[in-house]
């Protein structure tokens, strides 16, 4: 009885280590037939179904028969078409060279300076594309503008000398991008998409089959789809290009800020320069001397009727006691 008690225990304990071995490997091949079956439903929605597959089968021979295969993601296709930027196609492109300036100054004449910058920007055939100001101009309220101005690019340099009078240039930068490898290779991807969208239309002229039919369609619009967003980034280059962007920010100030010309002075200069900063100190202590007197000045007459009052009635006290000792000293 022991023993054979003891081979049933041997006997699920074994029965247990296989099923342990086995679960794991049960879950890696279920996985490995569900990615299986996955890639086989992602390569049709209607992979199970026979006439689907004929339809597809058809479009392909068609396809093959135009020299030419479905529209891909990496735009590669077997009709002979190179979408790739040569040297040639590169070198037969201007350079597209986007600027950008960007321009902080002060001035004193504020309205001046609002009206100057919207006259400008007629005069060099631009356009504001944001423009804000801020402040009443009243009240120490003083006024900032800020201006987004895209004008022609050859009308940039011009543009930005004749603002350069109408205050204090606190500071400037500008910036070149060129774009030209993107926009060229744009160009190359439009060239491609729309020769196979030329082919595809040609193919669905021909086509019978309601379901190559609908093959043919569902690759068109994924083609335009394409073809409108190349399209789209290629006049936002030329938009760019054409048209420089400047932004100006102005600040409303009663005193401009002094522009110092950084130069090495000579002992005269320097000798000369620290007299007047000293000069310049005696006359603002001295200032600041008389204002803080005449802010005193009522405290100070106060204090001296209350020091006179004082001193009158000590005065009176001590001509009294001098007068009653006179008195003892007689008697």
């Amino acid at each position: 009885m022991k023993r054979s008690t003891k081979i049933m225990i041997a006997a699920v304990a074994v029965l247990s280590l296989g099923t342990m071995i086995l679960l794991p490997v049960t879950a890696v091949l279920g996985k490995a037939s569900h990615d299986s079956n996955r890639s086989r439903s992602s390569s049709s929605d209607r992979g199970g179904d026979p006439e689907y597959e004929m339809a597809v089968e058809a479009a392909g021979e068609e396809y093959t028969e135009y020299g030419t295969n479905l529209y891909t993601e990496d735009l590669s296709y077997s009709a002979g078409i190179d979408n790739t930027v040569s040297d040639k196609q590169y070198q037969g492109t201007d350079n597209k060279i986007i600027r950008t300036v960007t321009m902080s100054f002060e001035t004193e004449n504020f309205d001046e300076m609002n009206s100057l910058v919207r006259d400008k920007v007629v005069e060099y055939g631009g356009y504001f594309e944001t423009l804000s100001i801020n402040g009443t101009g009243v009240n120490e309220d003083y006024r900032n503008a800020s201006y987004t101005i895209r004008v022609p690019s050859e009308k940039l340099d011009q543009m930005i000398a004749s603002l350069n009078g109408m205050g204090t240039v606190v500071s400037t930068s500008e910036s070149s991008e060129d774009v030209t490898l993107d926009y060229v290779d744009m160009e190359s991807h439009l060239e491609a998409l729309r020769a196979e969208q030329d082919a595809l239309l040609e193919m669905l002229q021909e086509a019978t089959e309601l379901e190559t039919i609908i093959v043919l369609q569902d690759e068109l619009s994924n083609i335009r789809y394409e073809i409108e967003y190349y399209e789209s980034s290629v006049r936002t280059i030329d938009n760019q290009v054409t048209y420089s962007t400047l932004y100006l920010y102005a600040s409303e100030v009663i005193v401009e800020t002094p522009v110092i010309e950084t130069r090495t002075q000579t002992f005269g200069e320097k000798l000369t320069e620290n007299f007047k900063e000293s000069v310049n100190d005696i006359k603002e202590g001295a200032k600041c001397l008389i204002l803080n007197i005449a802010s005193a000045l009522p405290h100070i007459i106060l204090f001296l009727i209350f020091a006179s009052l004082i001193f009158l009635i000590v005065l009176i006290i001590v001509k009294v006691m001098i007068k009653k000792r006179k008195k003892k000293l007689a008697a």
